[in-house]
Parts: structure tokens; C-alpha cells; sequence
């Protein structure tokens, strides 16, 4: 997904390392000697989590990049740095935080079993806090719900079709019912990311049809036989503006046959962990609250007659889910 959130994601322009806010200082500096001293790093985690999003809650956002530049230079990231999920965010080897193998770490799926091996004790202490936050369990259930729309698709529909967009390793479909007794008839998954539908290849063969491309497919109407009972998107909205979320949803609802569902995953505004994220993973994402997922679905679904639109959330509300749906 490189290409597409370098060419769509908000990212923040760099800003002079200063020194931390005494806030931000004193806040670092407990954290790094609770580190030191061994103690509970799930503990230390949650902390740093609490006390990043009331400073990030307190400053304007040239402000709080400042605070995140200034964060990324404290010793303390020796420490986090061994935890193999905040390495991968940092190093961003495929260009961007949030990668397959990144959301595979936050599965806890058996692939990635040798990071953990290899990492030290604390940093395996340290993988368990960020693996065991709220967000990590979002990311978790975020995985189950589009599980649960694969297999509501094959409840309502003989063999449907199915498009994920920005696919990455399609994990959800080893949590589906329907997809294990083949009950899904055409599957598409689409990611511009090689090494991910190499991943979907060899798992799933024929029974999945990779499409190494990005959205652009979508928007440029590049698909053959676009037409599909179910078209859903787990972690891509977290990367697009209003814009491109808006022109993509619209191309999404002229592709859904009738009856079809799209429906895509947003990190809401008021992310606990979302001062961790940025600061300690330089992980920045686009968040939404109702009211933005609403105006993306209104402005994209404008005189069309026969859809209608959604807002829900999950998670403790810490993912809101944008839903269009066709009439049959």
C-alpha cells in the first residue's frame, strides 16, 4: 500500500526537533526509568498511552509534531525500539506504518512468531503492552467484523462476489466460515504491495484473484466484471483524505450489484492510544468522528436513489464503520 498512502495520506511536514515540553519531559522520563527499573512494561505502556493523549489534547497540531520530533530523540526509544511492532512502525520498510506484516504483529497470527523470538525479554515485554491496548484489540475485532460480512454475503447471496480493497494479507478470510467451506464464488483482493498478494497467492490460490494495484484500479474503472455483492476496506480509509475517500466510495457504489454492501473501517477522532501512535510509532493516521464518515458517505452517494448509508461503530467506539447499501 506504499504508493497509495504516499500519494493520498495527510502526512505531517517535519518540523525542528526542540526540546520536549516540560510536560512531555517529565512524562518521558518516569516512563524510561520505570523501564530501567524493570517494572511491569504492559504498565508503562498504558502510562505513556494516558499521558501522551492529554498532552496531544493540549497542544495545536505544529505544536504536538514538535512534541512527537521531540519524543523520537528521548532515550526512551531504545526501549520501545525493542519491541519488533514499534521497530517495524518506525523503520516503515514498505514505506508507510500500518503495513501487512505490522496489522499481522497486532493479530498475533502464528507468521510472526519469530519476531517475538527474536526480540530481548523486554522488548517481548514491552510487544505484550502494545499488543494487549485498546487499539490493538480494535484492530483485532476490525479483523472479526469483516469476517462476519464475508459471511453475512454468503447468507443472503448463492456464491457472492467479494472485493476487499487494500487487502494485505486477507486474514479476515481465516476467520470466515464461508470462505473455509467455499461458499464464496468470485474474490478479489486488491493491494498495490507485491510482497502482501504473494502472501494471498500462496495461501489461498486460484480461490482468491490478487490484483496488485492500488485504488487507482477503482477510480480509473480497471476492474474486469466489476460488479460484487460485497466490497470492503478494513485499514484504507485510515489513509485517505475527503477527497479520495469520496470519489472512492462513490466508484464502490456504482460497481455494487443490487442488494450489495460496501463497507469501510475508519479510526475514530477520539483514539485513546492516538498520542502513542503518533508520537512514540510515527504511525499518523487520518481519523474521522460520525458527522466526517456521514459527509463522506452523503457527498459520494448524491442522486443515487436506490442506496442507502450508515454510520456504526464497534470497538468501544474506537472504529466507526461507513456502510452503503443497494437496494435489491
Amino acid at each position: 500500500m506504499a504508493s497509495l498512502h504516499h500519494a493520498t495520506a495527510s502526512k505531517p511536514r517535519p518540523l525542528p526537533v526542540a526540546a520536549p515540553t516540560a510536560p512531555l519531559a517529565r512524562l518521558l522520563d518516569r516512563a524510561d526509568a520505570a523501564f530501567s527499573a524493570w517494572r511491569n512494561p504492559s504498565a508503562v505502556i498504558e502510562m505513556l498511552s494516558t499521558g501522551l493523549f492529554h498532552i496531544r489534547a493540549s497542544l495545536n497540531r505544529d505544536r504536538w509534531l514538535a512534541a512527537c520530533a521531540a519524543m523520537q530523540v528521548h532515550p526512551i526509544m531504545a526501549t520501545l525500539r525493542q519491541d519488533p511492532l514499534i521497530a517495524r512502525s518506525l523503520d516503515k520498510p514498505r514505506g508507510h506504518a500500518g503495513d501487512a506484516v505490522m496489522i499481522d504483529m497486532i493479530y498475533r497470527h502464528p507468521d510472526r512468531r519469530g519476531d517475538l523470538a527474536a526480540a530481548s525479554p523486554l522488548g517481548r515485554g514491552v510487544h505484550l503492552g502494545t499488543t494487549t491496548s485498546p487499539v490493538a484489540a480494535a484492530v483485532r475485532d476490525r479483523r472479526l467484523q469483516m469476517a462476519k460480512l464475508i459471511d453475512a454475503a454468503a447468507s443472503g447471496q448463492q456464491r457472492p462476489s467479494v472485493l476487499a480493497l487494500a487487502a494485505g494479507h486477507l486474514r479476515e478470510t481465516e476467520l470466515s466460515t464461508a470462505m473455509g467451506d467455499g461458499r464464496i464464488g468470485r474474490f478479489v483482493a486488491l493491494d498495490p504491495d507485491d510482497k502482501s498478494v504473494s502472501v494471498i497467492a500462496a495461501r489461498h490460490g486460484k480461490a482468491v484473484e490478487v490484483m496488485p494495484q492500488s485504488i487507482s484500479a477503482v477510480l480509473r474503472d480497471q476492474i474486469a466484471n466489476p460488479h460484487f455483492d460485497l466490497v470492503y476496506a478494513a485499514g484504507l480509509f485510515d489513509y485517505l483524505d475527503t477527497r479520495v475517500a469520496t470519489r472512492l466510495t462513490r466508484a464502490v457504489a456504482d460497481m455494487l450489484k443490487p442488494g450489495g454492501r460496501f463497507v469501510f473501517a475508519n479510526f475514530a477522532d477520539d483514539l485513546w492510544e492516538a498520542g502513542f501512535m503518533e508520537a512514540a510509532m510515527a504511525w499518523h493516521l487520518i481519523l474521522r468522528n460520525e458527522d466526517d464518515v456521514a459527509g463522506v458517505l452523503t457527498a459520494a452517494t448524491r442522486g443515487m436513489d436506490d442506496i442507502s448509508t450508515r454510520v456504526w461503530s464497534a470497538s468501544d467506539g474506537a472504529i466507526l464503520y461507513g456502510e452503503i447499501a443497494r437496494a435489491g
